[in-house]
Protein backbone atom coordinates (compact mmCIF):
# COMPACT_ATOMS: atom_id res chain seq x y z
CA UNK A 1 0.00 0.00 0.00
CA UNK A 2 1.69 3.00 -0.98
CA UNK A 3 0.48 6.56 0.28
CA UNK A 4 0.29 10.40 -0.77
CA UNK A 5 3.71 11.51 0.06
CA UNK A 6 5.68 10.13 -2.70
CA UNK A 7 2.97 10.03 -4.88
CA UNK A 8 2.28 12.10 -8.07
CA UNK A 9 0.27 15.35 -7.36
CA UNK A 10 -1.76 15.91 -9.88
CA UNK A 11 -5.10 17.85 -10.20
CA UNK A 12 -7.45 15.85 -11.79
CA UNK A 13 -10.43 17.65 -14.10
CA UNK A 14 -14.03 17.26 -13.62
CA UNK A 15 -16.13 14.86 -16.17
CA UNK A 16 -20.16 15.14 -16.54
CA UNK A 17 -20.19 12.34 -14.72
CA UNK A 18 -18.44 14.05 -12.03
CA UNK A 19 -20.76 17.25 -11.95
CA UNK A 20 -24.15 14.70 -12.42
CA UNK A 21 -23.28 13.18 -9.43
CA UNK A 22 -22.38 16.46 -7.41
CA UNK A 23 -25.35 17.47 -8.29
CA UNK A 24 -27.11 14.75 -7.51
CA UNK A 25 -25.50 14.98 -4.02
CA UNK A 26 -26.77 18.19 -3.30
CA UNK A 27 -29.89 17.65 -4.63
CA UNK A 28 -30.28 14.47 -2.04
CA UNK A 29 -28.65 16.97 0.52
CA UNK A 30 -31.10 19.48 -0.38
CA UNK A 31 -33.98 17.04 -0.06
CA UNK A 32 -32.58 16.05 3.65
CA UNK A 33 -32.77 19.47 5.11
CA UNK A 34 -36.01 20.03 3.24
CA UNK A 35 -38.10 17.59 4.58
CA UNK A 36 -37.38 17.98 8.57
CA UNK A 37 -38.19 21.87 7.78
CA UNK A 38 -41.95 21.02 6.05
CA UNK A 39 -42.49 18.34 8.82
CA UNK A 40 -41.11 20.02 12.36
CA UNK A 41 -44.25 21.51 13.39
CA UNK A 42 -46.27 17.89 13.06
CA UNK A 43 -43.87 15.98 14.43
CA UNK A 44 -44.77 14.58 17.75
CA UNK A 45 -42.27 15.30 20.25
CA UNK A 46 -40.54 12.03 20.51
CA UNK A 47 -39.54 10.30 17.17
CA UNK A 48 -37.54 7.35 16.27
CA UNK A 49 -33.60 8.19 16.18
CA UNK A 50 -32.26 4.46 15.71
CA UNK A 51 -32.85 1.24 14.10
CA UNK A 52 -31.47 -2.28 14.72
CA UNK A 53 -30.35 -4.38 12.05
CA UNK A 54 -34.00 -5.60 11.00
CA UNK A 55 -34.54 -1.95 10.48
CA UNK A 56 -36.57 -1.55 13.20
CA UNK A 57 -36.53 1.89 15.14
CA UNK A 58 -34.97 0.65 19.08
CA UNK A 59 -34.77 4.55 20.40
CA UNK A 60 -36.70 7.82 20.33
CA UNK A 61 -34.85 11.06 20.82
CA UNK A 62 -36.61 14.73 20.58
CA UNK A 63 -37.79 15.74 17.33
CA UNK A 64 -35.46 18.52 17.78
CA UNK A 65 -32.77 15.53 16.80
CA UNK A 66 -34.87 14.95 13.53
CA UNK A 67 -32.18 17.74 12.38
CA UNK A 68 -29.39 15.02 13.38
CA UNK A 69 -29.03 13.19 9.98
CA UNK A 70 -28.94 16.30 7.77
CA UNK A 71 -25.85 17.79 9.66
CA UNK A 72 -23.84 15.24 9.74
CA UNK A 73 -24.58 14.49 5.94
CA UNK A 74 -23.51 18.61 5.07
CA UNK A 75 -20.47 18.08 7.13
CA UNK A 76 -19.33 14.63 5.30
CA UNK A 77 -20.06 15.45 2.14
CA UNK A 78 -18.37 19.13 2.25
CA UNK A 79 -15.25 16.86 3.82
CA UNK A 80 -15.87 14.10 1.03
CA UNK A 81 -15.90 17.00 -1.55
CA UNK A 82 -12.61 18.84 -0.47
CA UNK A 83 -10.88 14.50 -0.16
CA UNK A 84 -12.43 13.81 -3.46
CA UNK A 85 -9.88 16.21 -5.33
CA UNK A 86 -7.07 15.41 -3.52
CA UNK A 87 -6.43 11.38 -4.55
CA UNK A 88 -3.05 12.27 -4.45
CA UNK A 89 -3.76 11.58 -0.23
CA UNK A 90 -5.64 8.66 -0.65
CA UNK A 91 -3.84 5.01 0.15
CA UNK A 92 -4.11 2.51 -2.88
CA UNK A 93 -3.01 -1.15 -3.35
CA UNK A 94 -1.03 -0.60 -5.88
CA UNK A 95 1.88 1.83 -6.68
CA UNK A 96 0.94 5.15 -8.08
CA UNK A 97 3.54 6.55 -10.79
CA UNK A 98 3.68 9.19 -13.01
CA UNK A 99 2.29 6.43 -15.57
CA UNK A 100 -0.53 5.29 -14.24
CA UNK A 101 -1.16 8.04 -11.69
CA UNK A 102 -4.06 9.93 -13.84
CA UNK A 103 -6.06 6.57 -14.35
CA UNK A 104 -6.22 5.63 -10.70
CA UNK A 105 -7.22 9.37 -9.42
CA UNK A 106 -9.41 9.50 -12.19
CA UNK A 107 -11.01 6.02 -10.78
CA UNK A 108 -10.79 6.97 -7.07
CA UNK A 109 -12.49 10.53 -7.57
CA UNK A 110 -15.49 8.98 -9.35
CA UNK A 111 -15.33 6.21 -5.94
CA UNK A 112 -15.38 9.06 -3.50
CA UNK A 113 -18.18 10.73 -5.57
CA UNK A 114 -20.01 7.47 -5.84
CA UNK A 115 -19.80 6.70 -1.71
CA UNK A 116 -20.87 10.14 -1.02
CA UNK A 117 -24.24 10.52 -3.25
CA UNK A 118 -24.71 6.64 -2.30
CA UNK A 119 -24.37 8.11 2.05
CA UNK A 120 -26.23 11.16 1.50
CA UNK A 121 -29.29 9.37 -0.25
CA UNK A 122 -29.22 6.63 2.36
CA UNK A 123 -29.42 9.23 5.18
CA UNK A 124 -32.17 11.09 3.34
CA UNK A 125 -33.97 7.69 2.94
CA UNK A 126 -33.59 7.30 6.87
CA UNK A 127 -34.65 11.04 7.84
CA UNK A 128 -37.97 10.38 5.90
CA UNK A 129 -38.71 7.01 7.51
CA UNK A 130 -37.93 8.64 10.64
CA UNK A 131 -40.40 11.49 10.04
CA UNK A 132 -43.28 8.97 8.51
CA UNK A 133 -42.42 6.48 11.43
CA UNK A 134 -43.04 8.92 14.00
CA UNK A 135 -46.30 10.27 11.77
CA UNK A 136 -47.60 6.61 11.84
CA UNK A 137 -46.80 6.25 8.17
CA UNK A 138 -44.10 3.22 8.28
CA UNK A 139 -43.03 0.55 10.50
CA UNK A 140 -39.51 0.79 10.18
CA UNK A 141 -36.42 1.73 7.34
CA UNK A 142 -36.93 -2.49 5.92
CA UNK A 143 -34.87 -5.42 6.56
CA UNK A 144 -33.35 -5.01 3.46
CA UNK A 145 -31.84 -1.58 4.23
CA UNK A 146 -28.87 -2.70 5.85
CA UNK A 147 -27.65 -5.49 2.78
CA UNK A 148 -28.42 -3.08 0.44
CA UNK A 149 -26.73 -0.03 2.48
CA UNK A 150 -23.21 -2.58 3.11
CA UNK A 151 -23.16 -4.43 -0.06
CA UNK A 152 -23.70 -1.13 -2.42
CA UNK A 153 -20.49 0.31 -0.22
CA UNK A 154 -19.03 -2.77 -1.04
CA UNK A 155 -19.98 -2.83 -4.51
CA UNK A 156 -18.52 0.71 -5.27
CA UNK A 157 -15.18 0.03 -3.61
CA UNK A 158 -15.00 -3.28 -5.62
CA UNK A 159 -15.84 -2.08 -9.16
CA UNK A 160 -13.65 1.05 -8.32
CA UNK A 161 -10.69 -1.47 -7.18
CA UNK A 162 -10.77 -3.58 -10.26
CA UNK A 163 -10.67 -0.53 -12.11
CA UNK A 164 -7.39 0.58 -10.07
CA UNK A 165 -6.07 -2.83 -10.64
CA UNK A 166 -6.67 -2.57 -14.67
CA UNK A 167 -4.18 0.32 -14.89
CA UNK A 168 -1.60 -1.41 -12.54
CA UNK A 169 -1.81 -4.84 -14.87
CA UNK A 170 -1.48 -2.47 -17.38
Amino acid sequence: ITMGANQPKLKIKNTPLDYFITGITLIALLLTFILPALNFDILPNDIPTHFNGKGEPDNYSSKQSIWLLPFISLLMTAGLFWLRNKPYLFNYPTTVNDTNATHIYRVSKTMVGFITVFIVISFLYITSQSIAMALDKSQGLGNWFLPVFIGGLLLILICSLSQMNKAYKA
